[in-house]
């Protein structure tokens, strides 16, 4: 809850990134972070430590060239544009644009 709280005051009324409001982003936030959470728990429940590398496997390497931030979802390769909405990064980054915009 606090780290979508941090990151909705950044975006929003600190640096004005992002026109959306401050409650929908800071909900986002924590369910992004949320997800990204219960993630990785879970991989680290199945693999045990080797799930929590798996993890950032999956959220950061695989999930962050994905999310859509930098180059919308129809320009990025067919391969990335399948998998980026399933990631908690691609989903957050397209529920961040549908408050925003």
């Amino acid at each position: 809850i606090a780290g979508g709280a941090g990151g909705a005051l950044i975006v929003g009324p600190a640096l004005n990134a992002l026109p959306g409001g401050v409650l929908p982003l800071w909900g986002l936030g924590a369910l992004v972070t949320f997800a990204v959470g219960a993630a990785t728990l879970a991989l680290q429940g199945v693999f045990g430590v080797v799930g929590i590398g798996l993890a950032i496997l999956l959220v950061v390497i695989a999930g962050n060239p994905s999310a859509g931030g930098a180059f919308p979802l129809p320009l990025l390769p067919p391969f990335w544009k399948a998998i980026g909405p399933a990631l908690p990064p691609g989903a957050g980054t397209w529920a961040a644009r549908s408050i925003a915009y």
